[in-house]
C-alpha cells in the first residue's frame, strides 16, 4: 500500500510540475503534436525552443500515460475486510492519481475536447469514489487532500 502511494504521489508532482512549465497566455508559435490518441494544438511558452517543447510533449504522454495505467488497476476502497487505515489510504492513493490527471489535462482544456472529457472524467471519478465511503468514519484523512482537492485552471 505504501509503494501504491508513493506512485500516487510522484504522479501528483510531476503533473504539478509539468504544469507551471506550460503558460497560456503566452504564445511564442504554434507546434503540432501527437497526445496521447490525436493530434492537437500547442502553444509554446516564449522561453521554449523547439527542442524544450518536444520534451514537454515526451513528458505530457508519459506521465498520461503513468496515470492511465495505474489509476484502473488499484484497489477498491469497498473491498471486503479492508481496514479504516487501509481505506484512508485508498482514498488518498485514489485522489492523487485523478487529480494528477486533472493538472496534467487542465493546460489544454480550452483547447482539446479529449483533455475536457479527460478531466470531467476523473472529477466524476473523485466524487463517486468519496460518495463510495463513509466519510464520517475518517475526521482526518490526509493533509493533501486539501490542496489536491484545490484545482485552478
Amino acid at each position: 500500500m505504501l509503494a501504491l502511494h508513493a506512485k500516487a504521489a510522484i504522479l501528483f508532482e510531476r503533473a504539478s510540475s509539468l504544469q507551471l512549465q506550460y503558460n497560456p497566455s503566452e504564445y511564442l508559435r504554434p507546434i503540432l503534436f501527437r497526445s496521447y490518441s490525436r493530434r492537437c494544438l500547442l502553444s509554446v511558452r516564449k522561453d521554449m525552443n523547439l527542442a524544450d517543447a518536444t520534451r514537454f510533449q515526451q513528458t505530457f504522454n508519459n506521465l498520461n500515460n503513468a496515470i492511465n495505467n495505474i489509476a484502473p488497476i488499484l484497489p477498491s476502497v469497498t473491498g471486503p475486510n479492508l481496514s479504516r487505515e487501509t481505506i484512508r489510504r485508498l482514498l488518498v492513493v485514489h485522489t492523487l492519481c485523478r487529480v494528477a490527471s486533472i493538472l496534467l489535462h487542465g493546460t489544454f482544456e480550452d483547447q482539446d475536447r479529449a483533455s475536457n472529457t479527460q478531466i470531467l472524467t476523473a472529477a466524476e471519478s473523485v466524487v463517486m469514489l468519496l460518495h463510495s465511503v463513509n466519510l464520517r468514519d475518517f475526521p482526518f484523512i490526509d493533509p493533501i487532500m486539501g490542496v489536491s482537492t484545490h484545482y485552478h485552471p
